[in-house]
């Protein structure tokens, strides 16, 4: 979440840097940052929808029970 609270707020900047140049046209490079932002985005969720990780340790013990052989 903060990853993409952090895009948001420099994406927000340089919009607003950027917003009186002439060098380009303002509404293709706002419309460049938002589809590039929301690219990234869905990657970054699908790697770490693809990375394996585990959430139980399958070698702990729990307490007064016997470790199986």
């Amino acid at each position: 979440m903060v990853s993409y609270l952090v895009k948001v707020v420099v994406i927000m900047a340089m919009l607003r840097a950027f917003g009186d140049t002439t060098a380009w046209n303002p509404k293709a490079f706002a419309w460049t940052v938002v589809v590039g932002t929301i690219v990234w985005t869905a990657g970054e969720v699908r790697a770490f929808i693809k990375t394996k990780m585990l959430y139980v340790d399958p070698e702990a013990t729990v307490p007064g029970q016997e470790k199986k052989s």
